[in-house]
């Protein structure tokens, strides 16, 4: 009764086996096969349950004879076969990923290869021509497209797991708490957002830039799955015993201790169908044009590369549940001492990517310091004591444009290296500083604390 779901026993009254069975059809054929062979086992057999939904069972049956050795009745015996299909498929699902990970992997690395080539001519005909050259726009615009290649090819090499991430000891609940403020400033008004949090104090061993990628990118996916009606958000954070995660899994883990991340929404919900395939680098279900499909193949990615695990279970019209697990950290060395003493100066709006940006880098050892208005920028730059090693630029920033940039390091001959972190779509509206030559380095969004650790290292050495 506990495997097909029935509470009473009346609930059997009246029924027959063959009433669970899927395909009425199938057991007759089991029935025929039970007369002439006298026991048989069946596996993965379609049944319903009372309420209605179905299952995967293993029916053993044989055939019972009575005193003149005639056939008198069939017994069967059934068996969940739920849980093996799931880790059947879960492990179907892991080596396809594998695979097509390996092989996307391989094409990006070739074909960031080639782009490297292209973007190294174009800059070295941009430096030959003049800077408003008709011909100098349109090489501009080659620069532009390599940037977005590139972005994407990064993409398909986080979800490969060829990119390695930096990582430092940081508190999940810090970021966690980040995102959802950042998440909250921008959802629509019919979406409410709920935080369970049972635990703020779980270290985990990260990058805390891709961290907030995640968190982000399941929060943005669960409200789109909202999308035209109300809905809710609930966002949860508790620690979890590695126990529980190998039990369910049904393999080793890497922790004794977990950090669960869950994103629950009411959405739309998913077919089955669409769960085994939605970590594969450019499948999506939404509309042409509305999404590259690599969101949930880069989130796997970055979770795969920290050794933590996602699981996702789904009802059509019920909406999702993606279950994030972490493991528990207690490691809090600092990655580096060559960042001891280097003084980094932040121009960027109070907006939450840029913050976490930035505790990120506090916490790899940088001294971080901000400006907020042109005025503090000149002050900061031109005295000795305050001067920073490095000035990273984020160019959503309106109050400081690049033209004000530029002439503040032409006016007080300022040689600070900047590192320019951008948009694709801002890339072209940034090409005075480029051309100017006070940016040295140009980042494409989204960027990991290694991309701009080693940028920085680069620019200051």
């Amino acid at each position: 009764m506990k495997i097909i779901g029935c509470d009473e026993e009346i609930q059997f009254t009246g029924l027959n086996i063959k009433d669970f069975y899927t395909e009425k059809g199938l057991f007759e054929i089991h029935l025929r096969q039970l007369q002439t062979e006298q026991i048989k086992t069946f596996g993965r057999v379609p049944m319903l349950t009372c309420g209605g939904a179905e299952i995967a069972c293993r029916i053993s049956g044989f055939v019972v004879a009575g005193e003149t050795g005639t056939p008198a009745f069939i017994d069967f015996a059934f068996e969940d076969s739920s849980r093996e299909l799931m880790l059947e498929n879960r492990l179907i699902q892991a080596q396809k990923l594998e695979t097509i990970g390996a092989l996307a992997g391989g094409i990006a690395h070739d074909f960031n290869n080639i782009l490297a080539t292209i973007y190294g001519y174009s800059e070295l005909l941009l430096e030959e021509l003049p800077k408003n050259s008709e011909a100098t726009e349109k090489i501009i615009k080659i620069i532009t497209a390599v940037t977005k290649a590139r972005s994407l090819t990064n993409q398909i090499l986080t979800f490969s797991r060829q990119v390695e991430q930096q990582k430092i000891a940081v508190n999940i609940y810090d970021v966690l708490k980040e995102t959802i403020g950042f998440v909250e400033s921008g959802k629509p008004e019919n979406i409410s957002v709920v935080s369970s949090i049972t635990s703020t104090d779980a270290v985990v061993y990260a990058d805390p830039t891709q961290l907030f990628r995640v968190f982000l990118n399941l929060m943005t996916n669960a409200i789109q799955a909202m999308e035209g009606k109300s809905g809710t958000l609930t966002i949860g954070l508790n620690l979890a015993e590695g126990t529980g995660l190998r039990n369910k899994l049904n393999r080793d883990i890497v922790a004794d201790e977990y950090a669960l991340v869950t994103f629950e929404d009411t959405g739309i919900g998913m077919e089955p169908s669409v769960i085994q395939r939605i970590f594969e680098p450019y499948f999506t279900t939404k509309e042409v044009g509305k999404g590259t499909g690599l969101g949930l193949s880069v989130v796997h990615g970055i979770v795969a590369e920290m050794e933590g695990e996602i699981l996702v279970s789904s009802k059509p019209k019920k909406g999702s549940l993606f279950s994030l697990y972490i493991p528990v950290s207690r490691d809090f060395q600092v990655i580096s001492e060559s960042t001891e003493e280097k003084k980094l100066l932040f121009i960027a709006e109070n907006r939450f990517e840029s913050k976490i940006l930035s505790l990120a880098l506090e916490k790899s050892g940088y001294k971080i310091t901000y400006a907020s208005d042109l005025k503090k920028l000149s002050g900061i730059l031109i005295e000795p004591d305050t001067n920073p090693d490095l000035i990273i630029y984020i160019d959503d920033y309106e109050a400081i444009s690049a033209d004000d940039l530029i002439e503040i390091y032409l006016n007080y001959k300022i040689r600070t290296p900047l590192i320019m972190i951008t948009d694709n779509e801002q890339y072209l509206s940034k090409e005075k500083l480029l051309n100017s030559g006070v940016a040295k380095q140009v980042l494409i969004k989204p960027v990991s604390l290694r991309e701009i650790h080693n940028a920085i290292l680069m620019s200051i050495i």
